[in-house]
């Protein structure tokens, strides 16, 4: 049986479907599937989603701080000898990558990479960045996370036949199932529990749109709150919900308080946040893209996003025209774009219907299967 090891600095919470379902796609392909890990710490313990699973196996990392900055070593040196294939994330900090890219070329296992090619956060030109480039060719293989992030590695001259493309995805089946859920009755009540019109439940007699996720300074929040002062002023009957947390919440609630259009909710889980998407024409998000446009796929709420700097990967995913509308990066024409899809009932059905096609593309299943085939790809081509 063949051995491929995943090295995780951490082990958050949203992994674990991937995992269960990865080990098992391997075992039954022939190839036993070690997960190591490292316990969170710092302000990564204080977001307490750190998981844990019987069969992996968890480290105390070493962590050393620089102001801002880190450097990690992971004690699992061990743990990799004898095996076909390592895989590691692809970060400047993770120091147990760098003896593991040199013992590739003496006699040590296989190595490679799985992230984004290059930090999103940060721009091209980065000190980050051009550290990153120094060594992002040194591994056997590459696991990117998105087409676009594969398309960048072979500019960067890594062989595109070394590349597998795994469509970075999380387990949206929870929140499928609840939007599923969701009757004419429960968006009637949930509407007036809103202070809104009961009888109004269709989500296409309001425009009611929705903010879900993160809530920190690179979404952008004073533009979007700016963009919707101007929206509610030309569309009627104009809401904007927001659910979510985080250090810029503060945002959302003070805005709230002299708009009676806008609802600061705070964090939703379950069938209620599956209801938000219910009675929601359009997911407005002018600020970072990240896996959030997958929950907008599987409710069918088209995502109205810009061309920003510091999307994340999964921006990828996002057809303008498509499966959703994306604007320059200004908040003129990002209102015009929002007002263009809400007065139009055409549109607004093309894209809904994008949505639905996107979102087998990008699930679970078809992930765990990608990202399978790639190590199986990697050591079949070390055994040649």
């Amino acid at each position: 049986m063949k051995k491929v090891t995943i090295l995780q600095r951490t082990f958050p919470h949203y992994r674990k479907p991937f995992y269960q379902g990865l080990r098992k796609y391997l075992a039954d392909r022939g190839v036993r599937l070690q997960l190591v890990y490292g316990k969170p710490h710092g302000a990564e313990a204080l977001k307490r989603d750190a998981e844990n699973l019987d069969w992996a196996i968890e480290v105390q990392n070493n962590v050393w701080k620089f102001g801002k900055s880190e450097l990690v070593w992971q004690p699992a040196w061990a743990l990799t000898r004898g095996e076909d294939l390592i895989v590691s994330e692809q970060a400047n900090r993770n120091l147990i990558n760098f003896p593991l890219m040199a013992g590739r070329n003496s006699g040590g296992p296989r190595f490679a990479f799985w992230g984004h090619g290059r930090n999103r956060q940060a721009t091209v030109n980065s000190w980050r960045n051009k550290v990153k480039s120094l060594y992002m060719n040194q591994c056997d293989w590459w696991f990117a996370y998105t087409a676009g992030v594969a398309a960048e590695l072979v500019k960067h001259g890594f062989p595109a036949d070394k590349i597998t493309d795994v469509r970075n995805s999380i387990d949206t089946k929870a929140l499928s199932n609840d939007f599923a859920t969701v009757t004419e009755a429960d968006k009637a009540a949930y509407l007036q529990e809103l202070g809104l019109s009961p009888e109004l439940s269709d989500r296409d007699s309001l425009n009611i749109c929705l903010y879900c996720g993160g809530m920190y300074a690179e979404k952008n929040i004073p533009m979007l709150i700016a963009a919707a002062d101007m929206i509610h002023a030309r569309v009627p009957n104009f809401y904007l919900l927001a659910i979510g947390s985080g250090t810029h919440a503060y945002q959302f609630d003070e805005a709230s308080k002299t708009r009676p259009w806008l609802r600061s909710l705070g964090p939703r889980f379950g069938k209620e946040k599956a209801t938000c998407f219910a009675i929601s024409r359009l997911f407005l998000m002018p600020g970072l893209v990240g896996l959030a446009v997958l929950d907008c796929f599987v409710t069918q709420t088209p995502m109205a996003t810009t061309v920003y700097e510091f999307h994340s990967p999964e921006i990828d995913y996002l057809m303008d025209g498509e499966n959703g509308i994306v604007t320059d990066f200004d908040t003129n024409a990002y209102v015009e774009g929002v007002i263009k899809v809400l007065e139009s009932p055409e549109t607004l059905a093309r894209l809904r219907k994008g949505c639905a096609e996107s979102a087998p593309m990008y699930s679970m299943e078809a992930m765990v299967a990608n990202f399978g085939d790639g190590i199986i790809q990697a050591i079949d081509l070390y055994k040649k």
